[in-house]
C-alpha cells in the first residue's frame, strides 16, 4: 500500500508540474514570443519606408539639373506665390521708365478665366468639347490669376513706351483691356504740345500654386519694411 501511495503521489506532483508550465507558457511565454513577432514585422515595415524615402531622396538629388533651369525660369515669370509686393515694385519700374503716373492701383486674385470656359465648352456637348474643357480644366489648375487695373495719363509716345516695357517685364503680364480718353483739340494749332491721353488699362498676372513643391524657400523680394511708427512726423 505504501508503494501505490508513493507512486500515486508521484504522478499528481507530476501533473500538477505539467500544469504548472502550461500556465508558465500561456501567460509568459506566449505574449512574449507574439510581441517579438510584431516588433519585428514593425521593424521590417519601418526599413522598407526608409529605404524607399531613401531613393525618392536620392532621385530629388540626381534631377536632372536642365529641369531645374527650366523651372527656375518658369518661377521667373510665373512665380508659385502671387507675391504682390514684388508685382507691385515692378508696375513701379514700368511707371518710372514709361514717365506716365499711374493711379488707382487694384490687385484682385481671383480663378483662372480658363475655368469659366472649359464649363462653358462642356456644357456645348461632343467629345471635342468634352476634351478641349479637360484640357482647360488642367490648364486651369496650373495657373492662378491676378487682375490688375490702373489709370494712367500721359502723351502717346509714354502710353507706347509703358506697352512695350509691360511685354518685356520679368513677371508674365497679359494685357486685356485698354481703353482711351482723348480730348479733342479745339483749333489746329501749330508746333503744338503733345495732347494729353487719358486710359485704363486692365492687366493680368499669374502664379502657379505647384511650384512651391520644388523650391523650399520664397523668392527673395527687395522692398522696404515698414517702420511701425505712431507718430507720422517722428
Amino acid at each position: 500500500m505504501t508503494l501505490l501511495s508513493n507512486k500515486r503521489n508521484a504522478i499528481v506532483v507530476a501533473i500538477i508540474f505539467l500544469l504548472a508550465l502550461v500556465m508558465v507558457y500561456v501567460n509568459f511565454v506566449q505574449p512574449a514570443r507574439d510581441q517579438a513577432a510584431q516588433k519585428k514585422r514593425d521593424l521590417a515595415a519601418k526599413t522598407a519606408m526608409l529605404q524607399a524615402l531613401t531613393k525618392q531622396s536620392a532621385h530629388k538629388q540626381e534631377a536632372d539639373p536642365n529641369n531645374m533651369l527650366k523651372l527656375l525660369q518658369a518661377r521667373a515669370r510665373i512665380p508659385e506665390l502671387p507675391y504682390e509686393e514684388e508685382l507691385l515694385r515692378q508696375l513701379r519700374m514700368l511707371e518710372v521708365v514709361s514717365g506716365l503716373q499711374m493711379s488707382g492701383y487694384q490687385l484682385e486674385i481671383g480663378n483662372s478665366p480658363l475655368a469659366n470656359g472649359s464649363a462653358k465648352n462642356a456644357a456645348g456637348g461632343g467629345s471635342t468639347a468634352d476634351k478641349a474643357g479637360q484640357l482647360s480644366a488642367k490648364a486651369a489648375a496650373l495657373a492662378v490669376p491676378i487682375r490688375i487695373s490702373f489709370s494712367v495719363s500721359g502723351d502717346y509716345d509714354k502710353l507706347y513706351r509703358l506697352l512695350d516695357e509691360t511685354e518685356t517685364a520679368n513677371r508674365l503680364i497679359q494685357i486685356n483691356q485698354l481703353t482711351f480718353n482723348v480730348q479733342p483739340p479745339k483749333q489746329v494749332q501749330i508746333h503744338a504740345s503733345k495732347q494729353t491721353i487719358k486710359a485704363q488699362l486692365s492687366l493680368t498676372a499669374y502664379f502657379a500654386p505647384g511650384l512651391a513643391q520644388y523650391f523650399r524657400e520664397p523668392l527673395p523680394v527687395d522692398y522696404t519694411p515698414p517702420a511701425k511708427r505712431m507718430n507720422p512726423i517722428y
